[in-house]
């Protein structure tokens, strides 16, 4: 079940009618004292199915603590988030995205993942460590217009997804290379909200489009065309790039998609290459990706067969993704005591390595309003191209909020429909 609610239909509210059970007291937030540890310190780019199931290779775990079990995974501008807890427990999410430690600056950010009537709801807060009186939260209700997420529960344990995805405050900022600091709680589901002074110990992160584990000493990987994009029905090449010297003792390497990309794309068995005199060795990767691949950031994996019998592994994040990207590009929009006009840009990038015509419909909700034309035709000539757009909308004066902008899309005769988010604070 997926679910997108406002943050004013969150209450925490005991008893109800003319005569009042006696309010139960709110539980004590859990301590953020010990230093959690990470499956993996390298997070990799990857979609999920948000469906309540954590699939065969579709998680990337972050931290196991008796029964409860926490996954986290990337990609541009939004996190997917899920989480193994008992009934009637909440995720609590923690990001310092400097990684220069909680309380310092103002970019540490706090997601709590709440069950209500069967839907997860989403709320988000920033820390403020700057104020001269001493750190101060600061609500972020746009999070809660931007996530979606789904539910399943067998009565004593229940499985909790969500895609948080930035909406349009630029503060979730992930890309490849940047390192920040997490930590995920599992905590009551009516316990207090900590205050702010609190201090939080957290584990450094990297956010990135390959990783490996398990390479012989002295093998070093680094792929190229990580996070390259394609489009279902058409090709994808990678180029695995290996560099070492002397005998590494690897025999073979056989490559395979991970997840929904395993049904859909190539198994590639081949004797591991030599090295050349720069100390380097390739071997690429080509596929069909068939028309019924789903889309998303997916996985190659690569195992390394070795003569010990201890085999390595590679990841590569690939992406399978629209024939058409509707990119739309950030504005630091304020209110204003007046009525006006904004114009925004956005990009229409192909995935495709054929030209690209057709058009796309912008829409607003009220009490926004598209004032020029909605519909327009573009044209993209070359392979992997892009086109730059402008349209203009009318903001009532006064306005505050999130909001989503759609984009419909009709591309060589094929329909889709992309969202991105505004907010005016």
């Amino acid at each position: 079940m997926v679910s997108i609610m406002p943050l004013s239909l969150i209450a925490f509210l005991v008893g109800q009618g003319g005569a009042q059970e006696p309010a139960v007291a709110a539980k004590p937030a859990p301590s953020f004292e010990t230093a959690p540890v990470v499956a993996e310190s390298r997070r990799i780019a990857l979609t999920p199915t948000l469906d309540g199931v954590i699939g065969e290779e579709e998680w990337d775990a972050l931290s196991t603590e008796k029964d409860i079990a926490t996954y986290w995974q990337w990609e541009p501008g939004k996190m997917h988030v899920a989480a193994q807890v008992p009934v009637g427990t909440d995720l609590l999410l923690s990001l310092d995205l400097g990684a220069n430690g909680w309380l310092i600056g103002r970019d540490n950010m706090e997601f709590r993942l709440h069950v209500a009537d069967g839907k997860v709801i989403t709320t988000a807060r920033l820390l403020d460590g700057t104020v001269v009186t001493g750190p101060q939260w600061i609500e972020l209700p746009g999070f809660t217009v931007s996530s979606i997420g789904s539910v399943k529960s067998d009565g004593n344990t229940q499985i909790i997804e969500a895609t948080i995805t930035d909406p349009g405050s630029g503060l979730l900022a992930l890309n490849d290379g940047k390192t920040l600091s997490i930590r995920a709680d599992a905590l009551d589901a009516l316990a207090a909200t900590s205050p702010a002074y609190l201090p939080r110990i957290l584990a450094p992160v990297t956010v990135g489009y390959f990783r490996s584990a398990g390479l012989p000493n002295g093998l070093t990987f680094r792929p190229e065309g990580a996070s390259r994009s394609v489009v279902p029905g058409q090709s994808l090449a990678l180029r695995m790039t290996f560099e070492g010297k002397g005998e590494v003792g690897v025999t073979r390497l056989d490559l395979r998609g991970e997840g929904p990309a395993r049904s859909v794309t190539n198994l590639v068995e081949v004797p591991f290459p030599t090295f050349d005199r720069k100390g380097r060795c390739f071997v690429d990767y080509t596929t069909n990706v068939s028309p019924e691949a789903t889309l998303g950031y997916r996985l190659l994996r690569g195992t390394l067969q070795t003569k010990d019998g201890v085999p390595g592994a590679t990841q590569t994040s690939f992406r399978i993704g629209w024939l058409v990207d509707a990119d739309l590009v950030r504005e630091d929009l304020k209110p204003a005591d007046m009525d006006r006009s904004q114009k925004m840009s956005f990009y229409l990038r192909s995935n495709s390595g054929k030209s690209m015509a057709g058009t796309v419909k912008v829409s607003l909700p009220e009490p926004l309003r598209v004032i020029n034309d909605s519909i327009r035709g573009f044209e993209i000539g070359r392979s992997r191209g892009g086109s730059r757009q402008v349209f203009e909308f009318y903001i009532p004066r006064g306005t505050k909020g999130t909001f989503p902008v759609t984009f419909d899309l009709n591309v060589n005769k094929t329909t889709m429909t992309q969202v991105g988010y505004i907010t005016i604070p």
